[in-house]
């Protein structure tokens, strides 16, 4: 299903809510943030993604806003490592990413492509 039609049935959908999740590995973190953004054109994607290459990082929270169509997701990356500079700076969150406005129809439409089905995109890979 392509096109107008497709539109259409997404534009149907008003999907509302949020989604925490407060345990996911760097790895599954990356594989989501990679399906949302396949070509590597969002800045803010691929700093995150970037950043979970660190050894010493890694996610702690993980959120996303829906509303009007769209996804805000919002993730906290902290250090695992330990420095003098850790015990100071533990209680202040300097690691939290905003990547705004993803259209859920994208991920929608990106879910429904044939090589998703085959398994060869997607989160399970």
């Amino acid at each position: 299903m392509r096109g107008k039609d497709f539109d259409d049935i997404v534009k149907r959908f008003d999907v509302e809510g949020s989604i925490n999740i407060t345990r996911i590995g760097k790895e599954v973190l990356d594989k989501m943030l990679l399906f949302l953004d396949p070509e590597g054109t969002n800045p803010s994607i691929t700093q995150v993604r970037g950043l979970l290459g660190g050894l010493q990082k890694k996610p702690d929270l993980v959120t996303m806003d829906l509303k009007n169509q769209r996804m805000t997701m919002t993730i906290r990356i902290v250090d695992t490592g330990f420095s003098l500079l850790s015990l100071f700076t533990s209680f202040i969150d300097l690691s939290l990413f905003t990547i705004p406005r993803i259209p859920i129809a994208d991920i929608v439409r990106r879910s429904m492509l044939p090589e998703a089905e085959n398994g060869r995109v997607g989160l399970s890979d």
